[in-house]
């Protein structure tokens, strides 16, 4: 099973890769987290014990290959890798909700400046 994500962006392999056997969810990169999130939803909706590849389909270069997702080094990824993303997010999930942790905007995001909500939250770097 193949899951693609076709991205109009720029997209680069190393972004797709995690060498990691159980990686910390705060550094993975966000498009291998994307596509993992995609393949996760997709095996729960569909269970299957075959693996499954997932990756990017850059629409900006139509000449450049399908980048695969790898994970320690495998760009198939079965049903121990989708249960190690699972606990992946339950973490993920539990210091979102965790009260102990303060919720706050990331300190590089450029995107404040378009952020609608900029008068709310207060952010003093824009």
């Amino acid at each position: 099973m193949r899951v693609i994500d076709y991205k109009s962006g720029k997209a680069e392999p190393k972004e797709l890769q995690v060498k990691e056997a159980e990686p910390d969810w705060a550094n993975v990169p966000d498009k291998w987290f994307q596509v993992m999130l995609y393949t996760w939803l997709f095996h729960y909706s569909k269970p299957s014990n075959k693996p499954h590849i997932a990756g990017i389909q850059p629409l900006k270069n139509l000449q450049q290959p399908f980048m695969a997702a790898s994970w320690e080094g495998s760009e198939q990824l079965t049903p121990e890798h989708l249960a190690a993303f699972e606990k992946m997010l339950q973490e993920l999930i539990a210091d979102i909700l965790n009260p102990e942790i303060p919720f706050i905007a990331n300190p590089g995001c450029q995107s404040c400046k378009y952020c609608p909500f900029a008068e709310i939250c207060q952010r003093t770097e824009m």
